[in-house]
């Protein structure tokens, strides 16, 4: 160091010195040199992307003093790039005090863009189940929107984007405050987050009415039921189209347009609903050809289901044919227990007026039975009069 550090600042291979520094555990000298030559303090071309080095370097520093030091400076140059110090960070450390989620997250809260990276990488990436950390990161995708909503920017792309994430983390994540968020916006024409939310409480008439009536989103609304009812019960997804359904053909509200969304509902959904409660309740004046996809579709799941439960029948026939045949075939061979037999596990007599026969013969206690080694299936099963 004391004979190579002379040659390399004379000939200006600053980020020479700072590797020599480093490699001599003069991390900090390595990081100031570094730092004055992004600054532009200092001249050496040898490392373009010499910001992203300092950045990677950080990231996997051990020395956490040395990383929270020197933050600051990374951050204030650029926070989505700056972040991923603590982004890159190993796994193991995310327990150690001084550099957990927790510290980071108070850490960050003044750099408002590097904060909502951070917590995308918790909350998409390393998939942490914390509330806090969910809340936190929906609060601050709403107060973007809601700013950029208040500066009249409604078709910016800006404002589609960062409706967009906001619409998948409440769509996708269960560990938000439902009802915090819901108060923010229930007085503002965010009305696809308002109905998501609704869902989430299982509010789904609220929604839909969201949807339907105050949007006239028609696909929205079918999304929603999709969406809604994906990996849960069918009766639930049957439950949300007929809620839909319900809907559009309410007499109160009745319209040309609600009229064709309920019969395109039914046309292209058909086997989500229950086809003898929507002949209850479509009205009488609608024409068989208007609704031929859906009886077409309707009858066909209708003969697949009795085709299914026929089968079922007939399994559980076969089922029971052959219990019975081996219940029959059991009490076909007589065992007589006299004082002499003995139980051929624990050698002791039988007290009790049942007991059990394996397959050679052998008689056993039905206590003692779990304990041999002959095959328990094919034991058979005695009550001696």
């Amino acid at each position: 160091l004391v004979e190579s550090a002379p040659w390399l600042e004379k000939h200006k291979k600053y980020f020479a010195l700072g590797l020599l520094y480093h490699y001599n555990s003069q991390n900090e000298a390595a990081l100031q040199l570094w730092m004055n030559i992004v600054d532009g303090g200092l001249e050496d071309t040898t490392r373009s992307d010499l910001y992203e080095y300092i950045i990677d370097f950080l990231s996997f520093c051990s020395d956490h003093e040395l990383v929270w030091k020197y933050a600051d400076w990374a951050l204030q140059k650029n926070e989505e790039v700056g972040v991923k110090i603590f982004t890159r960070r190993p796994l193991v450390e995310s327990q150690t005090i001084g550099m957990n989620p927790d510290d980071i997250i108070n850490y960050l809260h003044k750099y408002r863009k590097a904060v909502v990276v951070y917590l995308e990488h918790l909350v998409f990436e390393r998939n942490i189940q914390k509330e806090k950390c969910h809340t936190h990161l929906a609060v601050l995708y709403l107060d973007k929107v809601l700013g950029l909503h208040s500066q009249s920017r409604n078709g910016s792309e800006e404002l589609t984007s960062a409706r967009n994430n906001l619409k998948n983390l409440f769509r996708h994540s269960q560990l938000y405050r439902v009802h915090l968020l819901l108060g923010r916006i229930k007085d503002t024409d965010l009305y696809v987050e308002r109905a998501i939310l609704h869902g989430k409480l299982e509010e789904h008439d609220k929604a839909l009415e969201i949807l339907v009536h105050r949007l006239k989103d028609f696909q929205a609304a079918e999304d929603y039921c999709l969406w809604n009812s994906d990996g849960k019960d069918p009766l639930c997804r049957q439950k949300l189209f007929h809620m839909l359904l319900a809907l559009y053909l309410d007499p109160a509200v009745t319209s040309d347009a609600l009229v064709m969304a309920g019969v395109d509902l039914l046309n292209n959904h058909a086997v989500e609903f229950d086809a003898v409660r929507v002949l209850r309740l479509i009205p009488d004046n609608w024409s068989i050809q208007l609704l031929s996809p859906f009886l077409g579709q309707a009858m066909r799941k209708s003969f697949h289901s009795k085709c299914m439960a026929e089968v079922a029948l007939g399994l559980a026939r076969s089922e029971n044919l052959i219990y019975r045949y081996t219940k029959v075939k059991s009490r076909g061979n007589a065992v007589a227990l006299s004082g002499k037999k003995v139980c051929q596990v624990c050698r002791g007599m039988f007290t009790e007026p049942v007991f059990l026969r394996s397959p050679d013969g052998a008689l056993l206690h039905t206590h003692c039975a779990t304990k041999s080694s002959s095959p328990s299936a094919t034991v058979q099963t005695y009550a001696n009069p």
